[in-house]
């Protein structure tokens, strides 16, 4: 907008509070994700229990049992699937937010640069002013 550029001050401000969030999002991001893999973790130690009573039920011919077993893994299994799901997304959701995070990144150091540069140019000139100065006062 024209206010930020004319208060670069206030657009700096507003790009680390947006650099912030997104720092914050990220976390939350990776929070979620360790959440998930955990569930992911214990869904395949609940489906290798829940295979073990299903192999043990056929062994000892008690079909009935097995088939319960054997529904209980396909729920097991989808649940499994969702929750990868869920991963991927987060994976892709934490993708976009770093890509953000360096985009922003680039873009102030970049203003920084161009601010210093600025700076130096200024630098430069004032003491090509003052050797100016100096000189005209020998001339005299």
């Amino acid at each position: 907008s024209t206010f930020l550029r004319n208060n670069p001050y206030q657009e700096s401000l507003l790009e680390k509070d947006i650099y912030i969030d997104l720092k914050k999002e990220k976390l939350k991001i990776l929070k979620e994700a360790k959440i998930v893999r955990e569930t992911i973790i214990n869904t395949s130690q609940n489906i290798r229990e829940w295979k073990d009573r299903s192999n043990k039920a056929k062994a000892a011919g008690a079909n009935l049992l097995a088939e319960k077993a054997s529904y209980q893994i396909k729920l097991l299994m989808i649940n499994g699937r969702k929750s990868w799901d869920e991963l991927e997304r987060l994976g892709i959701k934490f993708k976009k937010l770093e890509f953000e995070i360096k985009k922003l990144s680039e873009h102030n150091a970049q203003a920084t640069s161009d601010f210093e540069e600025t700076l130096i140019q200024l630098e430069i000139e004032k003491e090509l002013d003052y050797l100016r100065s100096k000189k005209q006062g020998r001339e005299k």
